[in-house]
């Protein structure tokens, strides 16, 4: 889904993955490999060999050492036959997409917080909150939009279907200890 390169980090030898396995690390330029299990996964279930999280994107804050990182994570509908039953082997499993939203570190990945909880002006997650893709503003790196897929959960569904547009918020200061999302566009 996303690589990027900390530039803060001489020779390029900091990488980060956001991939449908979580979320990756190389330290040493790419000769090794972690996952980054300070993020919120609910575990690999013994059903289907998958993760029901699904990192959907990754973008780094450069402007302050250590770097800001952002992860997102957007599972699809847990509604379908397919992702329903391959990753947690119960149709409709409230735990599918209980981590989706938007996750920061401020100390290069040894920790990560939530930005996108309730009270943010962010959709109610997991709610109808599917895949999200992340932009920085070229001219401010704070100010981080987010288009958000809408995704049915087996309860409600999305008014223009399956993984129509739930919108695009936007914050003006990611690095605020309470983040708040103002939303953009809503239709699809």
């Amino acid at each position: 889904r996303r690589i990027v390169i900390d530039t803060n980090v001489a020779g390029a030898q900091s990488v980060w993955v956001a991939g449908d396995g979580g979320v990756y690390h190389t330290s040493d330029g790419g000769t090794n490999w972690l996952l980054d299990t300070n993020l919120p996964y609910t575990g690999k279930p013994v059903v289907g060999g998958c993760w029901p999280e699904l990192a959907t994107d990754f973008v780094i804050d450069n402007t302050v050492s250590p770097s800001r990182l952002f992860a997102a994570f957007g599972a699809r509908s847990n509604a379908s036959s397919v992702s329903a039953l391959s990753c947690t082997g119960t149709p409709d499993d409230v735990n599918f997409r209980k981590n989706n939203g938007i996750y920061r570190s401020a100390d290069g990945g040894a920790s990560w917080a939530s930005i996108t909880g309730a009270g943010t002006g962010f959709p109610a997650v997991p709610g109808k909150v599917g895949r999200i893709a992340l932009l920085q503003a070229p001219s401010n790196k704070k100010q981080i939009y987010a288009l958000i897929a809408c995704a049915t959960n087996g309860v409600s569904t999305c008014t223009g279907g399956q993984f129509t547009s739930l919108g695009i918020f936007r914050t003006t200061d990611a690095s605020l200890p309470t983040v708040t999302w103002t939303a953009g566009a809503t239709t699809n």
